[in-house]
């Protein structure tokens, strides 16, 4: 019942029963995940951590560990807002087990400096292995950050030696 109402979106509701339904039968996987995502949904972001931390860490359930790694530090990122050491830690075991899109969040928190020291180096390194891994967001996050790059020498240089600029050709490959 508590998975039905997660699928109607009745996010309070299927809290309440998957509740009752660990406290009396026990769970698996599955119960933690649907009861993780009614309470992400309702912006409960430490109990939706809890339970996806139980799903992955007593089920070993892969969309867990896919979902932990958004929440720590994907697009919502609340995980770093609430739990600033955890986000960094969870990032990096999960891009070495070659999950992208944690290569793409351990670049961007590399890249802003969020649970660790700021490095762009080591952001570029992790955006190019997410975009390898084909992950669309670490593609962009790359080609963002060379477009940067570019951007910054053509300055100094149009600064220096204006009359030595030139338009160049993209190299594109179709």
């Amino acid at each position: 019942k508590g998975i039905a109402l997660v699928n109607l979106k009745r996010w309070q509701e299927s809290i309440d029963v998957l509740t009752d339904a660990i406290h009396a039968y026990g769970a698996d996987a599955y119960v933690y995940e649907n009861r993780a995502l009614a309470y992400a949904e309702l912006k409960r972001w430490p109990e939706a951590l809890r339970d996806i931390r139980i799903a992955y860490e007593q089920f070993q359930s892969p969309w867990a560990f896919e979902m932990l790694v958004k929440l720590s530090a994907g697009n919502s990122g609340w995980a770093l807002r609430t739990s600033p050491n955890d986000a960094p830690i969870i990032c990096k075991e999960a891009a070495l087990r070659d999950l992208a899109i944690a290569m793409t969040c351990l670049g961007g928190l590399h890249y802003f400096g969020l649970g660790v020291d700021k490095d762009v180096v080591q952001a570029r390194v992790w955006f190019e292995r997410a975009a390898e891994g084909g992950d669309p967001q670490g593609m962009m996050d790359l080609a963002q950050m060379c477009e940067q790059i570019i951007a910054l020498q053509c300055t100094k240089n149009q600064l220096m030696h204006p009359e030595k600029i030139q338009p160049q050709k993209l190299q594109r490959k179709y």
